[in-house]
């Protein structure tokens, strides 16, 4: 096997390992930034600075435990409609606009369905293949909601653009550099993560560019996978964008998240203090199961500090870790306000997203099949 493309089929199987496209959903735990401030308890962490950045330090127990919110199913879309009016095959990601709209970003049938807040289909946008409109091997959704404007980044090097109606708008190239996942932020920039392979020594670089793809900034880079000695096992930087352009980064050798305000400076790093979890023997016989012909592990004894980050309209932080619930799943993320205090322990699934007081989420029964879901969020402590 030729070690570049060895190489990159590594860069994409890191990433369904980690766990790149899951999405925030909310259970029944608390979330502590909704309660009025005469009910906090005292936050035991420090804050000083350094130069012009602010450094939140975190000990390991968060401020707040406890039940915070209910919630009440108030809409089910199948994945098939009534006569055939849709077929969702894949849920890769849902977003939802302003107006509650709903987007679902279908991998396999290369396309996106959109719902109202009635949860009715209204209609698809895009179709397979590499024409103008048409998409192929699409990745991520995202919205920029001062445009409204929807941006899908696909895997075969280009980024698409539709109006909220589902009109094609335009394709930009990003055949200049591999792009591993992105998103667009308000100002219509694109932010991505590139994976450059050069052996020895690959790397990911988060970047930021305009809207004809002109570098901005380079924020971070990190180490790759290697061909030789592969560790699945490996940190891998996750970030996000919240609704202030503000992104959040965090490469999780140490439990460390830094925020990069929309000028590209880094304004806060976070901290917390934390138990390093083991890597199971089952976990690296799973793994073993992946590795493509020819490959040579080294398993870490030890998982990173955390395995996703995720952000709420509020600016809140979800960090997800390794801890698993007796099913075996990574359920469990540490809440941070958006200042950085540690605010709580919460049990989440991965597949779904909250925002403006619904809860999306994609449920998956035994045989694969897939509801998208809708709650109301009532919150408890007032």
């Amino acid at each position: 096997m030729n070690k570049n493309t060895g190489t990159h089929h590594l860069f994409l199987r890191i990433i369904r390992w980690t766990g790149c496209a899951s999405m925030l959903v909310l259970s029944f735990f608390s979330i502590p930034g909704l309660v009025p401030a005469q009910s906090f308890p005292q936050w035991k962490g420090t804050i000083s600075k350094e130069g012009g950045v602010t450094v939140v330090h975190n000990p390991k127990e968060p401020m707040f435990k406890g039940a915070a919110f209910s919630l009440k199913e108030d809409l089910t879309i199948p994945t098939t409609g009534a006569n055939d009016r849709y077929m969702i095959s894949d849920v890769r990601q849902i977003i939802v606009d302003d107006e509650g709209r709903i987007y679902v970003l279908d991998s396999k049938s290369a396309d996106i369905k959109v719902f109202d807040a009635l949860g009715r289909f209204l209609r698809t946008i895009g179709r397979q293949g590499q024409g103008p409109g048409e998409l192929y091997l699409p990745s991520q959704l995202s919205i920029n909601r001062t445009k409204n404007e929807l941006c899908v980044l696909q895997s075969s090097r280009r980024v698409s653009f539709f109006g909220l109606d589902g009109n094609f708008l335009r394709h930009v190239s990003t055949s200049t550099i591999w792009g591993l996942a992105g998103r667009v932020d308000s100002m219509g920039n694109l932010v991505l993560t590139e994976g450059i392979v050069a052996p020895p020594d690959p790397s990911y670089a988060l970047k930021k560019f305009d809207a004809k793809m002109n570098l901005i900034a380079e924020l971070a880079r990190t180490p790759a996978p290697k061909v030789t000695a592969f560790d699945p096992f490996l940190p891998i930087a996750r970030w996000t964008i919240d609704d202030q352009d503000n992104i959040i980064y965090g490469y999780p050798k140490t439990y460390e998240i830094l925020v990069f305000g929309a000028q590209n400076k880094l304004v806060r790093k976070i901290q917390k203090e934390y138990n390093p979890i083991k890597v199971s023997d089952a976990e690296i016989e799973e793994a073993k199961k992946d590795l493509p012909a020819g490959i040579t592990p080294a398993f870490s004894n030890f998982h990173s500090a955390f395995r996703n980050l995720l952000v709420d309209e509020e600016g809140r932080i979800y960090v997800q870790t390794w801890r698993k619930d007796a099913n075996g799943q990574c359920v469990f993320y540490d809440l941070f306000d958006k200042e950085g205090r540690y605010l709580a322990v919460l049990n989440l699934k991965e597949r779904a997203m909250i925002r403006k007081g619904k809860m999306y989420s994609v449920d998956e029964d035994e045989d694969g099949y897939q509801t998208i879901k809708r709650y109301d969020v009532t919150w408890n402590m007032k």
